[in-house]
């Protein structure tokens, strides 16, 4: 039994690898259920699989009684610990178990990573697999995509630009901001070039701060 367990940890970590080393891709775009049945669940597969391997262990050691100090411990952190450190790890990965390729898709296009998502679950899963297997094909594929949804990921730049400049104007604590000023704030690569800010863009961010502290006309005497 301590073998079968112990192989079943590592065959959960083996594929925790292939996930995080970027050689396995399609998890990402599954179309799946929200919660536990989330692709996030991809991120409990370390300490759960290495809980199951822990936990084969603790037979062979001399004098093994779970009732008893430390094996009771032991056994309760591998049991219980393991499963609510997944959990954890699924709601709040930290940035050391998101697969590389995975933090540079959100740096660079998590204003539009529905989009993306969206269009790659219109694909085959294997074809779209071949196709980002690498940085090159990965870009392909983006532009690609930039070229058939342009307006909507120009509107979803918009609000994400729009969101940065109310930032902004909020760190700032002042509404005094002019045109021409830039946005001091991550902005991913390819838009640098659309880091100025105009008044346009500022009278809108101007016009819904207000609106959020306008008062309710119920409330005027």
């Amino acid at each position: 039994m301590s073998w079968f367990i112990f192989g079943f940890g590592l065959l959960i970590f083996l594929f925790f690898l292939l996930v995080r080393l970027g050689i396995f891709k399609s998890w990402a775009i599954l179309k799946t259920l929200p919660g536990l049945m989330s692709a996030r669940m991809f991120y409990a597969l370390l300490p759960i699989s290495l809980g199951f391997m822990g936990l084969s262990f603790l037979p062979g050691i001399p004098g093994y009684d779970p009732n008893e100090y430390p094996f009771s411990i032991l056994l309760t952190i591998f049991i219980w610990g393991a499963p609510l450190l997944g959990f954890w790890f699924m709601y709040r990965p930290p940035a050391w178990i998101v697969p590389r390729w995975l933090r540079w898709l959100e740096q660079e296009y998590g204003y539009c990573a529905d989009i993306l998502l969206e269009e790659a679950q219109q694909m085959d899963r294997w074809q779209w697999e071949r196709q980002v297997r690498t940085q090159a094909g990965m870009q392909a594929w983006i532009d690609a995509v930039f070229v058939r949804r342009q307006k909507d990921i120009e509107f979803a730049w918009k609000a994400e630009k729009f969101y940065l400049i109310e930032q902004q104007v909020v760190q700032r604590k002042s509404y005094v901001m002019k045109p021409g000023m830039t946005i001091e704030s991550d902005v991913p690569v390819h838009r640098q070039g659309d880091i100025a800010i105009t008044r346009e863009e500022i009278d809108e961010v101007v016009v819904v701060k207000n609106a959020q502290y306008r008062m309710d006309d119920k409330y005027r005497r």
